[in-house]
């Protein structure tokens, strides 16, 4: 319900734009500031060079004396302690350093992280970590499109925020070039320096939702909604790979015909259809996060799926009671030629009659070649498969290749889902990919994809990110 909306070529203009998930670390990692050499970039370092090198081998089961950390300009030595998984006085394990580097790399806020073994003068050994800091600042000019849908944004984030790996925003958006919206938000992933991380959220949303009949591209109206919504949520890493999470979501909506196409105007006088009634929906959440999904620079590696449970009452304040339920399942592989399959597979149930919390699936966010919206229910399911490869891959500029399916439905029936009543939609599709492994983020999207039904409604989908 987020989905944004404007013109398809535009998306090959540079444009920047941020998801940040975190890690931490058990224990506590106390090297001292004094044992961090910020101001050293991490390419002036080899650190092959030092002197007394102990290889992992050997220097598995030593005491840790000191930890040295190079490369950093603008982030706080105290961002890379936290991630640690090794401290001084304690024992040396491979399992622990490698999981403080794979730390690192899931912040996104390095390009580079490497680290080295040297002996201590006093027994036991230093461990060396050297990072190259990615560019963190970074003004949003985001252009996307896809299902009949485009939307520009423009705006600022940081994720590491005065060096400290906490995360602020705001941006204005422009869907299909006659809605206006906005929102401004905070995400601190180590929230009292625990594996707790808080988000909080506030957005005025101004979309227009076309309404499609029966899943078909056959137009019968559309109407304008308006939301402020207020969200805030604590995700808490239990063990290494579960996580769980409460939130609190209000919802605010209120619907008219401003900024209809003369056709979704005539399509609503032809069907008669009727606004869904506005007001609030407050909603209660609960969350559970299993696996990881770790990351070294463009490539992803693992298995995470994300179980949301939301329940909208007249107890808390909502006009509404209602159930929301919505698994979402990503799987990667990282492959030779650093190629990587992708997946994700997702599926959802509500049981509310209110238009505006159905489920709206289409070719923004779920099915490239549907009409953004096209197909809306309570129940449904879909799944993407990319095969991603690049041609160019070096420390400025990756160009990737991607080849993909989608595919899924929608019914008001579980039942009908379940036993594949009808045959599920489905499209197949290229695209590429234009990244910048030395800018936070920074994916430009191209993807033309072709249904296999009779017609393609949107062949074409783009925007300032990957499709998932």
């Amino acid at each position: 319900m987020r989905a944004a909306t404007t013109h398809a070529l535009l998306a090959l203009l540079t444009s920047l734009v941020a998801l940040s998930p975190p890690a931490q670390a058990e224990g506590d990692a106390s090297s001292s500031q004094e044992a961090s050499s910020g101001g050293v970039l991490a390419d002036e370092v080899n650190l092959d060079d030092l002197d007394d090198l102990v290889p992992l081998s050997e220097a598995t089961g030593l005491t840790v004396q000191d930890i040295r950390i190079l490369g950093l300009g603008r982030t706080s030595p105290g961002v890379v302690e936290r991630e640690l998984y090794i401290a001084r006085g304690q024992l040396l394990r491979e399992e622990d350093l490698t999981e403080s580097i794979q730390r690192l790399w899931n912040t996104a806020l390095f390009r580079d992280v490497r680290y080295q073994l040297t002996r201590a003068p006093e027994g036991g050994v230093v461990v060396w970590l050297a990072v190259g800091e990615r560019w963190t600042t970074i003004p949003i000019v985001k252009f996307g499109g896809g299902g009949g849908s485009t939307y520009f944004i423009v705006g600022v984030y940081d994720p590491n925020a005065f060096g400290e790996y906490i995360e602020l925003g705001g941006q204005y958006q422009n869907t299909n070039l006659n809605t206006h919206s906005g929102v401004v938000w905070f995400r601190e992933p180590r929230f009292l320096g625990l594996r707790l991380r808080w988000s909080a959220e506030l957005w005025y949303t101004n979309i227009v939702r076309p309404l499609y009949r029966d899943g078909t591209n056959v137009l019968e109206g559309g109407y304008n909604q308006e939301r402020l919504q207020v969200f805030n949520a604590f995700d808490y890493e239990v063990v290494r790979y579960v996580q769980v999470g409460v939130g609190f979501e209000f919802d605010n909506d209120r619907f008219n015909t401003r900024n209809l196409t003369e056709d979704q105007q005539a399509a609503n006088d032809a069907f008669g259809l009727d606004l869904p009634s506005g007001g609030r929906t407050s909603f209660a959440e609960a969350r559970l996060i299993l696996g990881r999904l770790d990351r070294d620079e463009f490539l992803f590696q693992g298995v995470q799926m994300t179980n949301r449970f939301k329940r909208a009452s007249k107890l808390i304040g909502s006009e509404l009671n209602l159930n929301f339920i919505h698994s979402e399942t990503l799987a990667f592989l990282r492959l030779p030629w650093r190629s990587n399959l992708a997946t994700r597979v997702t599926v959802g149930h509500n049981n509310t009659d209110a238009d505006q919390h159905l489920f709206f699936i289409g070719g923004l966010d779920y099915m490239r070649g549907y009409f953004d919206g096209q197909l809306r229910g309570h129940n449904f399911w879909q799944a993407n498969v990319e095969y991603r490869i690049p041609s160019v891959d070096t420390s400025w500029v990756v160009l990737q290749h991607v080849g993909f399916a989608d595919v899924g439905d929608v019914s008001d029936s579980f039942a009908d889902l379940a036993t594949f009543e009808r045959a599920p939609r489905t499209s197949l599709g290229l695209g590429v990919r234009l990244m910048s492994p030395r800018i936070y983020r920074l994916t430009v999207r191209f993807d033309y994809a072709v249904t296999l039904e009779n017609d393609t409604p949107q062949a074409i989908s783009f925007s300032a990110a990957q499709f998932f």
